[in-house]
């Protein structure tokens, strides 16, 4: 199946390439840290893959998609497409992979016990080369030498990000950010 051209088809200029570089990245994390590269490069390219769905037609989809949106998700937009991304995977391209559709799911809010691929597609689509946000560098180095420990720091500054913001904290992430956080607590960041 041709991926590049199914988002080609969906996207605009900069998301589509924000997509060919988060594949990319996928890639290049899935070789440094021993996962599948093919999945890698299927997650990373359909991650937003329904980002630019109108907002009426993407809640509907998240609302049944039977992939449990958290009351946070769920009057969060910006959290949709993952969910509606998920589902056009699963159900349009008939893709069956859970790892590649939990990839894709939570990309955007991260969970406790992420796979390896879940991780290298939350942190490939943070620090793809179309990123410039300030310490980019820094997260791109955590994440291709230790992915626990690049999500551990990749998800307290997006939670940072996010009360800076004053938005809300999906449940998914914090159960994310307590499972790393018992990993490295009582280290020095």
């Amino acid at each position: 199946m041709n991926y590049e051209k199914i988002v080609r088809e969906k996207l605009r200029d900069k998301r589509y390439n924000h997509s060919v570089n988060v594949a990319d990245m996928c890639v290049q994390l899935a070789k440094k840290h021993g996962c599948d590269c093919e999945k890698a490069y299927i997650a990373g390219m359909l991650h937003d893959v329904m980002k630019e769905l109108p907002m009426e037609e993407m809640c509907g989809i998240v609302e049944s998609s039977g992939l449990q949106p958290d009351s946070i998700e769920l009057v969060t937009p910006a959290l949709w497409h993952g969910i509606a991304a998920a589902v056009y995977v699963r159900d349009e391209l008939h893709i069956k992979d859970s790892d590649i559709i939990n990839s894709i799911r939570f990309h955007t809010v991260g969970r406790g016990g992420m796979s390896i691929l879940e991780k290298i597609v939350y942190l490939g689509d943070l620090v793809s080369v179309d990123r410039v946000f300030y310490d980019v560098e820094i997260y791109r180095e955590y994440s291709f030498s230790d992915l626990d420990y690049a999500m551990y720091m990749a998800l307290k500054w997006g939670i940072c990000e996010t009360l800076r913001k004053d938005g809300q904290i999906p449940v998914f992430t914090l159960q994310a950010y307590n499972y790393f956080n018992n990993k490295y607590k009582g280290e020095k960041i």
